[in-house]
């Protein structure tokens, strides 16, 4: 007798569902003996846990973006020596020397943690430095603490990994170079450092 192709199919996928079924455990056993000489039964409880991944990361102020001030203040080595104060036509003794800048470092605080695998902490910044003859690469970064900064400059380019469950902290200590300063054109421009930790 020809079997046509949906009968064939059919009988396939009820000899599937047979095999299925008579492979599944039962969640309810009977154990027997006529001789009452002790009996077993067993039931299951399969329990589902579900944790969701989180992580979280601050850099500096908790509610608000900082602005890091590297303010440079200039140097005339013979006389007045450090600038401190506005002034126009004030009287000074330069030996010819070419004027030395110099910035305050500035510290923030950096946090991170997570129960997600594969987290690294990397970061990017933007190019506005160049307006004044600067660039991502010469504004140092130096991290005391566990939490590496993602580089040695905010130019970044390192990915840190991140361990699970452990708070990492650390302080980050930006600064830039008198020399790089003294190549500076005068005026101001903001770069922004963009931080993120992710297992994407």
């Amino acid at each position: 007798m020809k079997i046509t192709t949906n009968k064939f199919l059919t009988a396939v996928v009820a000899s599937g569902l047979f095999a299925i079924a008579g492979t599944s455990i039962a969640d309810s056993q009977y154990g027997y003996n006529s001789a009452a000489k002790g009996v077993s039964a067993q039931a299951h409880v399969d329990i589902k846990v579900t944790v969701p991944e989180l992580v979280v990361l601050r850099v500096g102020d908790a509610k608000a973006i900082d602005v890091l001030e590297l303010s440079a203040q200039a140097t005339v080595k013979s006389d007045p020596g450090l600038i401190s104060a506005d002034g126009n036509n004030v009287d000074a003794a330069w030996d010819g020397a070419v004027p030395g800048f110099e910035a305050k470092d500035q510290a923030l605080g950096a946090y991170v943690w997570t129960n997600a695998k594969g987290v690294t902490l990397k970061c990017e910044s933007d190019d506005k430095l160049t307006a004044i003859n600067l660039d991502s690469g010469k504004v140092n970064v130096a991290a005391d603490g566990d939490l590496k900064h993602p580089g040695a400059t905010t130019a970044c380019g390192d990915k840190i990994d991140i361990p699970q469950n452990k708070l990492q902290t650390a302080t980050w200590t930006y600064s830039i170079k008198p020399e790089d300063l003294a190549n500076a054109y005068a005026g101001t421009a903001t770069q922004r450092t963009t931080y993120t930790a992710a297992n994407i």
